[in-house]
């Protein structure tokens, strides 16, 4: 996961030097004194199809590979989450003319099933099961009417990650290959092998493309816009390991599964002004 998330962000970093370094060496192909920086909040409803949601409860509550001695069967009495949810945003950018780019920072409100008793079958404690995400995507869209049009309709995409993260109800044990256990016996030759699970969370990488659909409502230097859209989503394999040396144990769920969401929602928008609106602004 940490490879994977280090080639992003180092990806994404390269790409935006050099498209700063092509913009800033070539003046004539715009006027950078035209150009108006904006910041965006957002909340929408979101809805998760039935392989994401499944997904999360099958790592959460299903994913144990033994459940003799090793597995605590208070598990099956917590609530399996919803597959829908309400998620925010914070986007920061500029605009030229009809043409936008800006980075989308998402989030959530933290999703939580109640532990149903303090203790497990083995004396261990139980814990709230939880899972969240959030994730960052690099936007591009494109104003189909007039820039300064007091209505405008605005499609959108751009690339990005996703993290999700999920924290485990219980403490219990999971029984690696490394461990030497014989499922006619039910005898482990090397006990500490043994995964036990943390009172912490675990977290997962996807790669993630983002399409949307905005009407806005302009009122300089403040817009209300309505959207709706679509993200894409695959997570890679969910790698549980120890915490020391971060060697992977155990891997729950598949490699490409499928986190896809679509969603609708409202945003407010502030729009700075440019260099030369500043200037004239100045003079009157």
């Amino acid at each position: 996961m940490k490879t994977k998330l280090t080639s992003f962000l180092s990806t994404t970093l390269l790409l935006c030097s050099i498209s700063t370094s092509m913009a800033f060496a070539s003046e004539s192909f715009y006027e950078k004194d035209l150009v108006r920086g904006f910041i965006s909040f957002g909340a929408d409803y979101r809805s998760m199809n039935s392989a994401h949601i499944d997904y999360i409860n099958d790592i959460i509550f299903n994913s144990i590979p033994d459940r003799s001695g090793t597995y605590d069967t208070q598990v099956d009495n917590y609530g399996h989450f919803g597959d829908t949810y309400v998620g925010m945003h914070f986007n920061i950018g500029a605009e030229y003319k009809q043409l936008m780019s800006w980075f989308n920072i998402n989030f959530m409100p933290t999703q939580v099933s109640k532990k149903p008793a303090s203790i497990g079958d083995f004396g261990d404690p139980l814990y709230d099961a939880r899972w969240f995400s959030y994730g960052l995507t690099w936007m591009f869209g494109w104003k189909l009417l007039n820039e300064n049009s007091v209505i405008n309709i605005i499609p959108s995409t751009g690339l990005g990650m996703n993290l999700l993260n999920v924290h485990f109800p219980s403490m219990y044990g999971i029984i690696t290959k490394e461990s030497g256990y014989d499922p006619i016996t039910g005898v482990v030759a090397h006990p500490e092998n043994n995964l036990i699970v943390k009172n912490r969370y675990y977290s997962n990488f996807a790669s993630t493309v983002n399409a949307e659909l905005e009407v806005r409502l302009n009122l300089d230097p403040i817009s209300v816009g309505l959207y709706g859209g679509y993200r894409y989503i695959r997570y890679s394999e969910f790698n549980i390991t120890y915490d020391q040396n971060e060697e992977i144990i155990y891997v729950l769920g598949s490699p490409d599964a499928n986190g896809d969401t679509w969603f609708i929602g409202a945003r407010v928008t502030w729009t700075f002004l440019s260099k030369k609106q500043s200037q004239q602004k100045l003079k009157l």
